[in-house]
Parts: structure tokens; C-alpha cells; sequence
């Protein structure tokens, strides 16, 4: 269904079943169109998780307002009335200058609402526009920007590694704030246009705020600079330059501890497989992918951008006679992705490199020229991962996301954050560059990150034969390794404070790994033992009661089969043998039948499963006699354990004696068909749990003579 038009008059019924298929969404590609027989060309589109309006006219579709949208809308239009009156003028200026079109829907979203009806005046804004000069908007000026400094042999091209400023321009656009202002005419804009923007935005923070007013200084001083005339823009009048920030951003002195950083990635390693907690939409925590990253750039303490844009043939052995020993790499980053604009390398431990490549070869998309590809790239578009994407998952696992937040802010319930469960002050993965400094001087290499942290060859282009690609790949090496040499001291460095912080890291990792999933194990293990010996301890009491039990339990369940029967009959015959059939017999005769077929299926449950019956009654008498060390005994001591150990008790690690003590269960199945007798059942038990049967009272004989070989005690003169 690629597209579904239905002619109709819209109505608030359409409008809510509209609004209805987007919140369940369409398949992509797919489009239902809602066409309004009232006003010709007025339409709500459908298309994935949008529902809109739109005005067909001549050779213009137009989207005039929102109707849902899976993130809120920025131009919600619900009332059908109000949408035929905006669709009415919006011809109107497609007809009188097309180009003033984004104007006037700016115009129309930012008048006042009418306080009888609620509406704003389309004709009003259409008044505006006409008056409007034509020139770029602020949003036009900002994507001539984007597009001019990304092109073959721009003036300004953007500088890769530097602070993504095409990822922030990209957010500027996006911000709530800014709609406001994004679709007026740059050239009419006015400081004071910018007022209830900066409040607005820094709801959010200041840092926030400052990067957006910095983007309006760059992209309107870069209009200026190169499209003046379509940006209608006037250097006697640079207002932007004067354009004030939110404030002044608390200095950063963020340091996670080794031990921060390893809490981290222990979660990582734990929600690979399997969702965050009050995640509905089945996705695991991190992907392979991120979680590769993560880890490389915990490990290397590398820039972001530069970390992740490691090409895979500029991760290699060094094998040089320079090399600190066997198994290190090399990882190599050329000028363009450096903020400091230089060649880069740093020497990797063997320790690392054993850590790391697993990692790497684990991720999806394995043909990309990257290190750490992203999931989503493919041949065409080959990409690594997003440098957000690390910091993204740190948010969600601090259930600091839009999903895990309501309107107000507040952590909705079911959401986990994991920073404060474990005590964890806030940091991202930029920090890390504060924490290694740290300690490498408390390790006595003062000089040590900042060899770390700060020479160009170029892999042939198109196919090329294996024998060339190896010649390459040689030379490759052997160049880059004689100039990451040829200051050998500093690679010295560079190995020393690589080796420290490295290992400082994966020490604790497998320290903390190592003692918390032992700590559970052996704790666990222990808490098995003791329900089963608790559980024997009353066993063939319950096995008693419940034989019993059942023999009652079947002997009711046939009694009623057979009154069951017996009415249905009687019932039967009474229809049947009547002069006229009432309403009412039916409705006996059915409930008659439905009430013999659960009576027959509770019978055929006892009879077909002589042991899981009598099981099951045996666990109503642990219930009866208050047992205090059943299931739910256990999931409360483990929820003290995992708490001990730092760790959330999730429901797949609830007790669930079907899947931690099966084969105890088995025994119990065993015992109670007869294959087994009950002191086999126990021996079998204690050899499995290891736990030791109650000690055999000893008869007074026995006790007499241990106490007189013991203490020389004469038993016989004494009485």
C-alpha cells in the first residue's frame, strides 16, 4: 500500500482516526491520504509515526500543521476549521509569491490565539508576509552554510575532529526554541528576536544556550561574508555579533575514578543482551558496536571523533625493532581528524590489543574500512559510529533520556538510574582526558597524557590486486613506524603511561568482574543448598499429605464429572420431551455443557499427571505449615546478596526452582512414581548440594562408652 487516498469530509472523527494510524505507525514508504471534499486540495497526509496537513495546489504540496507527530510538533493545527481557513490563505500567497510561503506559516504559528474561539488569523499573517523582502530565512542561511563549507574546494571548509560543528549546527536547527525565529527572513531579524529564545533554551542549560547563539554569530557572519545578497544581509548592521550568550558555564573538572569507569563498562557487558530497565522497545541496552567504542575509548582516552575515526589498516602490529616487545600495535590518526592538526599515534599494550579485537570483530558491519563502524552503514555509505552514540547510552543508562523523563523532568517509574544506584558522580566520555592526567602523576609520569592525548600515506583508491594492497600495506607500516620513531624517547613515554592507565583499567575490570560474579555464585549456590535441605526436611510429610490429598482431590473430580454429566442429561431429556422450547432452555443447556468440559479437563489434569499433581499439593502443604524458607524466602535473601555485590536483581535471576534446582525436581518426580525411595532421594541430594543429613541420635549405650573411653568414666559403680 504505497498510497491510499479516501475522499471524505473532514471531520474531528477523521481527524482522531488519523492521529490514531500515526501513533501505530506505517509501514515505511507507505501513505493514506485524507482528502477534504469541503475545501479542494486540503488534505491530513499520513506517512510512519506523522500524521499532517498539507495543501495540494497547482504545482505546489505544501505541510501547513501537525496533526500527531511521535515527538510533539511544533505546529500543532487540531481544529479542522481553522485548517481549511489557513489552507484558503495559503493559496492566496501561493499565488501572489511562493517564496513568502515559509514567512507566512512562521507569521500564522507566532500570532496570538483568538480568546472566543482560540484560532489565529491566517489573513493577518498573509498581511504580514506581503511585506516581507523575500531574502533567505535564518534556516535557509543555515543550511546554504552546512552544504558550502562541506563542498570540493570550499573557502572555509569544516574542519573534521573540531568540536562536530556540523553535529551542532544540525542541533541548533532541531532545538524547540529556535522554531521560532528559524523561518523568519535573516535580514529582518533584530537582537530582540532572540530574547524569548535564550529563555527558552536555557531551560536546558547555558552551555546549551551559548553553542546556539554562537551558530546564529557563525552561520549569519558566513552569509555575510559569502552570499550577501540572497541572505540580504548588511555589514552595517551585524546586530548578531552583539547577540548575548546564556551566561557563563560552570567550569568542567569532571574525573571519573578508575573505579567509575569500570562500573560503566561492567553495565555495558551486562545489558549487551538484553534491555535497560522500563525499556518497552525490546532494544538491548548498547549495541556491539557502541559497546567496542566504549571500550576504546575508555582504554585510549582519545578525543571522540578522533577515537572512533581509526581507519582498520591504521590499527597494526609494530614490529619494529623499536617496538617496547611482542604483541604491541600501533594506532595511527592523520592531521585531518586531530584537532591539533597533526599525525597522530599512540603505541597499544598486547594486554589491550588481546581485549580490543575480539571486540572489534564482534561489531556488525565487519566489511567497513573503520575500526568501529556503525551498525547502520553499509557499502554506500560507510560510517563509524556516532561520536554521540557513547555519551547517548551514559544517558540512558542514568535514565537521563527524553524516554525515561516526563514533561516535568522526573524519572518515570520503572526507569533505573544506574549512576545513582552505585554512587557514581556524572561524567561523559570526554572526562576520561581529566582522569588519566591524574593518574599518571600520582604514577610518576607527569609527561605521560600528554603524549597520549596530543605522521601520511593514502590506500589506493578502486580494486586492486592482493599482492599490491599487501605491497601498500608494507610500506604503509614502515613509514608510519619510522616516523612514530623518530623521536624515540617520547614513544618510550607514550608506551610507560599507555601500560599505566591501561592497566590500571583492566585490572580492576576483571578484579570487579571477577569478585562480584563470585561473590553471587557462591552465595547463590549456598541459598539452593538450603532451600532443598529445607524443603527435604519436610518432604515426606507433604508426600504423605499429598497422596492422600489427591486421592480425594480425584475422587471429587470424578464425582463431579459424573453430577455433571447427570444434569446435562436430565436437561437434555427435559428439552427434548417439551411441548414448547423457552428462551431460557438454551442458555441452561450451554452453560450444562461448559460446566462438564472444565470438569472433564480438571479430571483428565489429575489423571494424566499423577505426579505433577501430587507435587503440586505437596507444595500447598509447605504453604499450610508456614514453611519459612520457600521460593520467595530465597528471591528476598537474593536481592540482599546482588545489592552486596552492586548489582540490580533482575527478574530472569529470580529463583525458579524449575530452572535452578531441576534436577532436585527431578528426584522429587522420581520419588513420588515410586523409582526412587526417599533416603535415596536424600543421599542423592547431599551429594549434589553438598549439605549434610541431621546427625543420627545415638542410642545410650553408644554414648556410655564413648564418655567413659573419652573420661575414664565407670558408669556401672556410679549407679
Amino acid at each position: 500500500m504505497p498510497s491510499k487516498t479516501i475522499p471524505c469530509k473532514i471531520t474531528a472523527k477523521i481527524i482522531q482516526e488519523a492521529s490514531d494510524r500515526a501513533k501505530t505507525g506505517l509501514v515505511s514508504g507507505d501513505t493514506v491520504i485524507y482528502a477534504d471534499s469541503s475545501t479542494p486540495g486540503l488534505q491530513i497526509r499520513v506517512q510512519g509515526k506523522r500524521a499532517f496537513w498539507a495543501v495540494k495546489y497547482g504545482d505546489f504540496t505544501r505541510t501547513i500543521g501537525f496533526v500527531y507527530a511521535a515527538k510533539e510538533p511544533h505546529r500543532l493545527l487540531p481544529s479542522v476549521t481553522e485548517a481549511r481557513d489557513l489552507a484558503a490563505e495559503a493559496k492566496k500567497v501561493l499565488d501572489d509569491d511562493p517564496r513568502k510561503f515559509d514567512s507566512f506559516l512562521s507569521l500564522f504559528y507566532n500570532l496570538p490565539k483568538d480568546e472566543k474561539n482560540g484560532h489565529r488569523d491566517p489573513e493577518e499573517a498573509r498581511r504580514l508576509a506581503r511585506g516581507l523582502i523575500t531574502t533567505w530565512t535564518l534556516r535557509q542561511c543555515f543550511e546554504f552554510m552546512i552544504e558550502d563549507r562541506q563542498r570540493p574546494g570550499a573557502e572555509e571548509p569544516v574542519k573534521k575532529g573540531r568540536s562536530g560543528s556540523l553535529q551542532e549546527w544540525d542541533l541548533t536547527l532541531r532545538r524547540p526554541a529556535m522554531q521560532a525565529v528559524l523561518d523568519m527572513p535573516a535580514a529582518i531579524l533584530t537582537r530582540g528576536d532572540f530574547d524569548d529564545v535564550r529563555k527558552e533554551m536555557l531551560k536546558i542549560g547555558i552551555e546549551p544556550t551559548n553553542k546556539a547563539m554562537s551558530a546564529v554569530r557563525t552561520c549569519l557572519s558566513y552569509c555575510l561574508k559569502w552570499a550577501p545578497g540572497k541572505s540580504g544581509l548588511d555589514e552595517k548592521n551585524q546586530w548578531w555579533l552583539l547577540l548575548a550568550r546564556g551566561g557563563k558555564s560552570n567550569t568542567r573538572d569532571r574525573s571519573p575514578t578508575v573505579d567509575d569507569i569500570v562500573r560503566v563498562l561492567l553495565l555495558a557487558e551486562e545489558y549487551l543482551e538484553k534491555p535497560l530497565p522500563g525499556r518497552t522497545d525490546a532494544k538491548h541496552g548498547i549495541g556491539a558496536n557502541v559497546f567496542a567504542a566504549l571500550w576504546w575509548l575508555m582504554l585510549t582516552a582519545q578525543r571522540t571523533y578522533a577515537a572512533l575515526h581509526l581507519e582498520r589498516v591504521k590499527l597494526f602490529p609494530d614490529t619494529s625493532p623499536e617496538s617496547p616487545g611482542p604483541g604491541w600495535y600501533l594506532a595511527v590518526w592523520p592531521e585531518d581528524v586531530m584537532k591539533a592538526g597533526k599525525e597522530h599515534v599512540i603505541p597499544i599494550p598486547p594486554r589491550v590489543v588481546k581485549h580490543m579485537l575480539p571486540l572489534i570483530a564482534a561489531a556488525k558491519n565487519s566489511d567497513s574500512i573503520w575500526a568501529f563502524p556503525s551498525s547502520e552503514g553499509n557499502s554506500e555509505k560507510d560510517i563509524t559510529v556516532n561520536e554521540s552514540s557513547v555519551r547517548l547510552f551514559m544517558r540512558r543508562l542514568a535514565a537521563r533520556d527524553t524516554l525515561a523523563l516526563d514533561k516535568k523532568g522526573n524519572r518515570k517509574s520503572g526507569f533505573v538510574d544506574f549512576f545513582e544506584v552505585f554512587n557514581i558522580p556524572w561524567w561523559t566520555p570526554h572526562d576520561i582526558r581529566n582522569s588519566i592526567g591524574k593518574e599518571l602523576d600520582r604514577a610518576g609520569i607527569p609527561g605521560g597524557s600528554s603524549v597520549i592525548l596530543a605522521h601520511k600515506i593514502t590506500l589506493p583508491k578502486g580494486s586492486q590486486p592482493d599482492r599490491r594492497r599487501a605491497d601498500w600495506l608494507e610500506q604503509f607500516v614502515e613509514d608510519i613506524t619510522a616516523r612514530a620513531y623518530h623521536d624515540p624517547v617520547r614513544m618510550q613515554l607514550k608506551a610507560k603511561a599507555m601500560l599505566v592507565w591501561t592497566n590500571k583499567i583492566l585490572d580492576r575490570y576483571f578484579e570487579l568482574k571477577g569478585v562480584n560474579d563470585e561473590f553471587i555464585r557462591e552465595r547463590r549456590n549456598g541459598l539452593l543448598a538450603t532451600y532443598v535441605a529445607s524443603d527435604l526436611h519436610h518432604l515426606q510429610d507433604a508426600i504423605v499429605y499429598a497422596r492422600s490429598r489427591y486421592q480425594d482431590d480425584l475422587a471429587d473430580a470424578r464425582t463431579a464429572v459424573e453430577e455433571d454429566r447427570s444434569t446435562l442429561d436430565e436437561i437434555r431429556k427435559e428439552i427434548t420431551s417439551a411441548l414448547r422450547i423457552t428462551d431460557e432452555m438454551p442458555s441452561r443447556l450451554r452453560i450444562a455443557t461448559a460446566t462438564l468440559e472444565q470438569s472433564e479437563i480438571g479430571l483428565k489434569a489429575l489423571e494424566s499427571d499423577h505426579a505433577g499433581s501430587i507435587l503440586q499439593l505437596a507444595e500447598q502443604f509447605r504453604d499450610d505449615i508456614g514453611m519459612r524458607f520457600d521460593a520467595r524466602a530465597v528471591d528476598l535473601k537474593l536481592e540482599q546478596i546482588y545489592r552486596a555485590a552492586g548489582r540490580e536483581l533482575l527478574d530472569e535471576n529470580r529463583f525458579q526452582p524449575s530452572r535452578d534446582v531441576a534436577d532436585y525436581q527431578n528426584l522429587r518426580r522420581q520419588l513420588v512414581i515410586g523409582e526412587i525411595s526417599f533416603e535415596e532421594l536424600k543421599s542423592e541430594a547431599t551429594r549434589m548440594y553438598g549439605f549434610e543429613h541431621p546427625k543420627v541420635a545415638t542410642d545410650q549405650a553408644t554414648l556410655r562408652q564413648q564418655l567413659a573411653d573419652e573420661f575414664g568414666l565407670d558408669f556401672r559403680s556410679d549407679r
